[in-house]
């Protein structure tokens, strides 16, 4: 699949080349964006536990989302309620106040147990309106990433209309494309082609698994917007690593 081989190409280069980074501290902080609209600090490391850690919060809500083994792992938390949601290939774990709870492909009592769970958490909830309150822009790859959460999320409690959102960044990503200068074909900016691509080609196969067309048979019954993201925060990890290296 081009997106594994992208990404596992890239990291086996980048480990190396990351790794006086890694070893003079545990996590770097790569990245810090300021979301226009809400004023709130978004946060980018490497290092450490993950491959790549976002992080951001206001007073109500805690988000923090990482690539970390090939699993896309997604935590939120408030005072008195805190959900760790974990994508892997072939199953997902929820973990965190109200105990754990695992599924794996075709098991459809268990993820309706935990869908169940997440419609219930007050994190959940918190933690989709502020992602859903973040414009960090229609050619930025962490928000991207944060979009691909906000649509997971929604899409386990029932909700599509996270997938609008998908659509829109999508079709501003084709249209960069369509329109990228030859100068930026080279360095970082081709670093960000590459990971449109992605994106772009990801997104077609999402509306097929909507479509209930077998995605690769990579989670089998496993919810079409889990796969989706465990793949847009394998990307952005990859477009991170790549960027690093240029």
């Amino acid at each position: 699949m081009r997106v594994q081989c992208l990404i596992l190409a890239t990291l086996a280069v980048s480990v190396a080349g990351l790794s006086t980074v890694t070893a003079a501290a545990d996590r770097q902080l790569v990245e810090q964006v300021k979301d226009p609209t809400t004023g709130l600090a978004v946060r980018v490391f490497v290092g450490g536990p993950a491959d790549v850690s976002i992080e951001l919060g206001d007073r109500t809500v805690t988000v923090q989302k990482a690539y970390a083994h090939g699993q896309s792992i997604t935590t939120l938390a408030t005072s008195g309620d805190r959900v760790q949601l974990t994508t892997a290939p072939g199953r997902l774990v929820l973990d965190g106040t109200g105990g754990r709870l695992e599924a794996v492909a075709g098991d459809a009592a268990s993820m309706a147990r935990i869908r169940e769970r997440l419609a219930r958490s007050e994190a959940v909830q918190r933690g989709v309106a502020l992602l859903g309150s973040l414009n960090l822009g229609l050619r930025s790859p962490v928000g991207h990433a944060l979009l691909a959460t906000r649509a997971m999320l929604l899409s386990e409690i029932g909700r599509s209309d996270g997938f609008a959102e998908m659509a829109r960044w999508v079709a501003s990503a084709r249209q960069a494309l369509a329109v990228q200068p030859v100068a930026f074909q080279n360095g970082p900016g081709d670093c960000w082609n590459q990971y449109a691509k992605e994106a772009i080609a990801n997104y077609s196969e999402l509306e097929d698994c909507m479509r209930d067309v077998k995605w690769y048979d990579l989670l089998g019954d496993l919810d079409c917007g889990s796969i989706y993201d465990l793949r847009a925060i394998g990307d952005f990890s990859w477009y991170l690593h790549c960027v690093a290296l240029r």
